[in-house]
């Protein structure tokens, strides 16, 4: 069960700003951000559903934990409402778009009180090292590890460099458009920032950008385009046995689309990705029967 520390005063107190210790990660519930930047909480659930929908699913899972929030009402009863708890990443990412004097006002108090609670779990940490150090014994427990950043190999650099180019040509995107999504997620000002543990979520972020159709309107397929795309899901089907059912489903999971109609000339590229994506899992991982595995 998550242990889960509130601080800060009640919540009848409009001007207090309340950081949970969730798992020893501080969060702010949905609910007083709502509350605090003066916005209904559905607009807010919405706001965050719209951000998480574009980002890596492990960076999601690490950052917007959905949970629910009992609420008193006048009538004596109680409701529950669906809710966020946020990472201070997961909040920079929300009310990045708040504007407005009291909006900022509002993001220095809680910049405030992400860095109060920071430091005092870092000092907690520090005072409980040496006891996690002196408790270790020969069967190498884990121990807690600082480990320094390190910048990014200038060699491993370029390859991303390329990789943003193959998804900019994707998404028909600028160049500078694709770096500035990619430094948002991850809270850097430009690429030379990028540190070298960062890869995993580079590598997520763009590898999930090859697929999802975000635009779903647009130019129909050309007859010539769609002969093309039925010909690979053919071949996928009578060459290597996998059901039509399985290959729909796929391709619509991966491209996050309803139907096949949603896919348009601009995003075709996206849907030719998932679906050779498929045909390499079934060829060399010969796993038929677990086409959501990859």
């Amino acid at each position: 069960m998550a242990t889960d520390v509130r601080t800060g005063k009640s919540s009848r107190d409009k001007g207090e700003v309340e950081i949970a210790l969730v798992d020893g990660m501080p969060v702010v519930s949905s609910l007083k951000v709502a509350e605090h930047f003066r916005k209904r909480h559905d607009d807010v659930l919405k706001a965050i559903r719209n951000i998480s929908g574009g980002l890596p699913e492990d960076f999601c899972a690490r950052n917007f934990a959905e949970t629910s929030v009992e609420v008193a009402q006048p009538n004596g009863g109680v409701r529950t409402l669906p809710a966020f708890d946020l990472t201070r990443d997961a909040f920079a990412l929300v009310i990045m778009g708040f504007t407005g004097s009291k909006a900022l006002a509002w993001k220095i108090r809680y910049i405030e009180a992400f860095n109060a609670m920071e430091k005092k779990i870092l000092h907690q940490l520090k005072s409980n090292t040496q006891q996690e150090l002196d408790a270790a014994n020969e069967d190498n427990k884990q121990q807690f590890q600082f480990k320094q950043w390190e910048s990014i190999d200038g060699e491993k650099l370029k390859g991303i460099i390329g990789w943003l180019n193959y998804w900019c040509k994707i998404d028909n995107l600028e160049f500078d458009e694709a770096v500035k999504q990619l430094c948002t997620v991850l809270q850097v000002n430009n690429l030379q920032e990028i540190q070298e543990e960062d890869t995993v979520y580079i590598y997520n972020f763009i590898w999930c950008s090859l697929f999802k159709i975000r635009n779903k309107s647009g130019v129909e397929l050309t007859k010539e385009q769609q002969d093309a795309f039925n010909g690979i899901l053919l071949f996928w089907e009578k060459c290597l046995g996998e059901s039509s059912v399985n290959i729909v489903s796929f391709i619509c999971t991966k491209c996050n689309i309803k139907s096949f109609s949603e896919i348009k000339q601009h995003s075709l590229d996206k849907a030719f990705n998932a679906a050779l994506l498929g045909i390499f899992r079934h060829v060399f991982c010969n796993l038929s029967d677990k086409v959501y595995k990859i």
